[in-house]
């Protein structure tokens, strides 16, 4: 069975965070089996000190944001000095974009909420506008026999 410090658990954590909970994803990038990630994830008394998860998120935070800065560049340079395609590097900033979000605790999906009409309300909302509709329709039925 490996050991680990407290410092990987803490840089685990963080991929981890960043990769929003993939404990897929984070095995790949860490090499540490998934089992184990998960149990740092559920037993936080074995998992790394709060305040070492803490300065790992930030840096890990800041590395993220670096590669998002040379990305932007790269992409204004149209790609002068790189192999890369536009679409590439695009996607790769999303991607980083994306984590940085997940390691500040924001959303990374924006969904608007339409209506906080209750069930009741809503019904009486559609029976009124179909008393509308009928009642338009026959004003059309009238004028035409008019």
């Amino acid at each position: 069975m490996a050991h680990y410090t407290d410092e990987q658990r803490a840089d685990a954590l963080a991929v981890l965070r960043a990769n929003d909970g993939n404990l897929s994803q984070t095995e790949r990038e860490t090499g540490i089996p998934k089992g184990t990630l998960r149990y740092w994830r559920e037993n936080s008394s074995n998992a790394a000190p709060l305040e070492l998860q803490t300065q790992k998120t930030e840096s890990l935070r800041g590395e993220l944001e670096s590669v998002a800065y040379r990305l932007v560049r790269k992409l204004s340079e149209r790609l002068n000095n790189t192999d890369a395609s536009v679409q590439q590097l695009a996607t790769s900033l999303g991607i980083v974009i994306d984590k940085l979000q997940l390691l500040e605790g924001k959303p990374t999906e924006r969904t608007a909420v339409v209506s906080e009409l209750t069930n009741e309300e809503r019904t009486e909302r559609i029976a009124s506008l179909f008393d509308a509709a009928r009642a338009r329709q026959s004003g059309y039925a009238s004028q035409r026999a008019d």
